[in-house]
């Protein structure tokens, strides 16, 4: 390494001077900022350090030309390491950080940082220019950096205070839709119930106090309406369920995937005792999650399953998982209606169906709700399908694991 400049990091204005040094190479290298950035805050970080505990720490600047890129390299010496180096290192896009033993045995650490600067104007000249500018920089211009740094942390300053502002004021706002949403949710729940009952009661007393004087168009009539009054109760239903998803707490935890799904097919072979259904559950499935919204999922997931392969006999369901580009996805498969993949936007949209009522029941409510009880968990859902082969809903968690 062949130090540019070489600073005694012992006073707060040694500081100041090594954040200058680092500004100077980096505007005259025409370098990114996070360049810049990242080497003046280090150094700014163990400087403070090192007068804090009062050891004799030096940074030295450099630049290098390696296979084509301009290299910011930084020496600390007496430092033996820096906390948090995957933490700098992601943050600043640092290339290496590494420890050596330098000045008969001092210990130092070095840093390289990529700049965007190509290698071909890191040239001898260039560097005899700026050892000649950083080494001549007075006490006037140093006190030009420090006003001129006091100017950005109030501007920084000021920016945070604003941002502040704008998250409470997003907070209030979240807080009043939340507020209106409750409300919305008790309208539901109580105010549109009752009419449709209603509704529901008065068919049901003239199907069956007037029989006799209706005919069979009469009594067709009457059947609609209590079946469009029984399907919006359950609409309803689905809206409060939607709703409710993001309002409960959660509470993560490892849950068996496999024996939920157990439990969760068992009762739908009860609702249809008749039918010639193949299911496959694979063992061991386990994940961290929150029990109630996973199982809010698979009684979704796995009740489409079972709706839209009514017509197959026998129909075959599978519940497994596999890994794709290190994340483990679980899936439910199925050999059912399948869908048309140019409309897979829309299928986790509410009230959005690619089958008419006619073919098969339900709201068109139901992988909307899967999409967001698997995003509250901070995880990814998708869907594949061909019409008249199948379909494969997949999702995945945060934290999601196979087995013990």
């Amino acid at each position: 390494m062949n130090p540019l400049a070489s600073i005694n990091l012992s006073t707060d204005l040694a500081l100041v001077e090594a954040r200058g040094k680092v500004r100077t190479l980096a505007e005259d290298l025409g370098a990114q900022a996070v360049a810049g950035t990242a080497v003046a805050t280090i150094v700014s970080d163990v400087g403070r350090r090192a007068i804090k505990d009062d050891l004799p720490v030096t940074a030295e600047l450099a630049i290098e030309a390696v296979e084509g890129r301009t290299i910011m390299q930084v020496r600390l010496s007496g430092v033996s390491a820096l906390p948090e180096v995957e933490g700098l290192r992601s943050r600043f896009g640092i290339e290496a950080i590494s420890s050596t033993a330098v000045d008969g045995g001092r210990p130092s650490v070095e840093l390289r940082i990529p700049t965007s600067t190509p290698a071909a104007r890191v040239d001898e000249a260039f560097l005899d220019r700026e050892r000649a500018r950083l080494i001549q920089r007075s006490p006037g211009q140093l006190l030009e950096e420090v006003q001129r740094q006091n100017v950005e942390l109030s501007s920084l300053l000021e920016e945070l205070r604003d941002t502040k502002n704008a998250l409470a004021l997003k907070a209030r706002e979240l807080e009043t839709v939340n507020r209106e949403l409750e409300s919305f949710s008790y309208s539901v729940s109580h105010d549109l119930r009752a009419p449709l009952r209603a509704v529901d009661g008065f068919g049901l007393a003239l199907l069956e106090d007037y029989d006799a004087a209706l005919d069979e168009t009469g009594k067709d009539y009457l059947r609609r309406i209590r079946a469009a009054t029984a399907r919006m109760a359950r609409l309803i239903d689905d809206l409060l369920s939607l709703s409710r998803l993001t309002r409960d707490e959660m509470h993560v935890g490892r849950v068996d995937l496999s024996r939920l799904a157990e439990e969760i097919v068992a009762e739908l072979r009860e609702g249809e005792p008749g039918r010639n259904v193949d299911v496959t559950i694979t063992p061991g499935l386990e994940a961290e999650a929150d029990a109630a919204l996973t199982r809010v999922v698979l009684v979704n997931l796995l009740g489409n399953a079972f709706k839209f392969t009514d017509k197959r006999d026998p129909a075959r369901i599978a519940f497994g998982a596999e890994t794709v580009d290190g994340r483990l996805w679980y899936c439910v498969e199925d050999n059912g209606a399948g869908f048309d993949m140019t409309y897979a936007d829309k299928l986790f949209g509410a009230f959005q169906r690619l089958h008419t009522t006619d073919e098969f029941d339900g709201t068109g409510i139901g992988l909307a709700i899967v999409q967001r009880a698997i995003h509250r968990q901070g995880g990814e859902v998708r869907a594949w399908g061909e019409i008249g082969t199948g379909a494969k809903i997949s999702f995945c968690l945060a934290s999601p694991r196979i087995g013990g």
